[in-house]
This record gives structure tokens, sequence and C-alpha cells, in this order.
């Protein structure tokens, strides 16, 4: 049986390339960009058609024979719509949820979850760039969410991808985002139910 992962502000795949195995089944990506969505469904364009030996059709895509219609002709529409083009944020959260449970079974358990919130707020080349937006800058909490699908699934790993700089990043109100006691309870809500 195949380990159960989503994947959390995608981009256009980078980290879930290292999840593509015959161990894991990626039961979703969750990325706001539409560009990097459109890379996400041709990655798994590829893999599905690999799976079943036709990768001839993904080749004639990318020589130009077909285009992107034509190709996601060929792909069901459950590899297509493992991609959810949504922000996560307090007005989506719910519904993100929601189409994550109702691709699942009864029986079938998220076992992992893996993403990278955007790291232009906390990464010490950005900080200087970023100094004049950070009190609008809703990227320097986006980690909370990762955090929410945590909680929800209770998940026996996660990978959290992001930059040295977080761990010393101040926010506007000049406190660490990360302190010792936030540490404390986050490891205290996502380690309850082992």
């Amino acid at each position: 049986m195949k380990i159960k992962i989503i994947d959390l502000f995608s981009g256009a795949g980078g980290l879930t390339e290292g999840f593509r195995s015959s161990m894991f089944d990626i039961v979703c990506h969750v990325e706001k960009d539409l560009s990097a969505c459109k890379t996400l469904q041709l990655r798994d364009a590829f893999y599905y058609l690999k799976s079943i030996g036709k990768l001839d059709l993904y080749i004639k895509f990318l020589s130009g024979k077909i285009d992107e219609e034509e190709l996601f002709k060929y792909i069901p529409e459950n590899i297509l719509s493992k991609t959810i083009n949504k922000e996560i944020n307090n007005h989506t959260i719910d519904s993100i949820f929601k189409i994550i449970d109702n691709s699942l079974s009864k029986k079938d358990k998220i076992l992992g979850v893996v993403g990278g919130p955007p790291c232009q707020a906390y990464s010490t080349i950005g900080r200087a760039t970023n100094k004049k937006i950070k009190s609008s800058d809703i990227r320097i909490y986006l980690y909370r969410y990762y955090i929410d699908f945590l909680e929800k699934y209770s998940p026996d790993f996660f990978v959290f991808e992001n930059v040295k700089g977080l761990l010393s990043f101040k926010d506007i109100d000049d406190d660490y985002l990360f302190t010792p006691e936030l540490s404390n309870q986050v490891r205290k809500k996502l380690f309850a139910h082992s």
C-alpha cells in the first residue's frame, strides 16, 4: 500500500519530485500560482502516461504536434484534479480540506505532508528588499497554515522546507516567529495524537 501524502505550497513541484516513487501516492498539490499549477499537472500527466506505456503522447506534446488541451484529453480527471489552484488562507482552508477529504476513501489516511511556505520574507537575502513591506507581507505567517494541515491530518511524518533565516526572522512587532515557547506548543499539538 502506498504512503499517501499532500503537497502544500507546491510551486512548480521541485520538492514533490523527491516523493515520486512507487512508495508514495501524492493525493494533491496545493498551489496558488496558475503557471506553477499547469507545470504540476503536466508532471502528473507525464508520470501517468509513463505508467501506462504511452509516453509517445507526451513526446508529441513536447514537439508541438499536439497542444496541452489535446494532451489532457488522454489524462483521467482524477489525475488532473490533484492540483488545487487556490491560495491557502482563512477563506479557503476549509474548502481545501473538503477537496482533500472527498478524494480519500474511508480507509485512507494522509501519512505525510510536504511543502515549503514562501521564504522571501525570511530569507537573509530578501530581508532588505522586503523590509519596507514587512507590515503587510502575508507570506510571513503562511507557515501557520502548514501547521493547520498537520493538526488536521496528524501525519506520521512531514517535510517542511524553508530557509535558514526563518529561525532568526523577527516580525513587525520585533518578535521571533519561532520562539522556544511556540516550538514547544507546536510540538505538543503535533504529537498529542502519537
